[in-house]
């Protein structure tokens, strides 16, 4: 039986080898833009205030994977452009 420390360092890597591999599934050759105006930061609504997000992997035009540090794990977020702003459509803590 693992060790919890060790049971946690591996539910961590499986975690993080999925969200690699979700990432690379949507691999495109393209190049994105994030928005129109590349000086221009807002804030996304509905981003944990505590999430350390270290990543941003475009998936396409209006889709996007952030990824970061969250407590004593970690935090991969799927947005959405819709247009006017991102939205964080899925959320999965590890």
């Amino acid at each position: 039986m693992l060790r919890p420390a060790k049971l946690r360092r591996s539910v961590q890597g499986l975690a993080f080898l999925i969200v690699l591999g979700l990432l690379f599934s949507g691999l495109q050759a393209r190049r994105t833009l994030a928005q129109a105006d590349r000086l221009v930061w807002a804030q996304v609504q509905g981003i944990p205030p505590e999430a350390d997000l270290q990543n941003v992997f475009m998936s396409g035009n209006d889709r996007a994977w952030a990824v970061g540090k969250y407590g004593d794990g970690g935090i991969a977020l799927y947005l959405t452009w819709s247009g006017s702003r991102w939205t964080v459509t899925s959320e999965q803590i590890f």
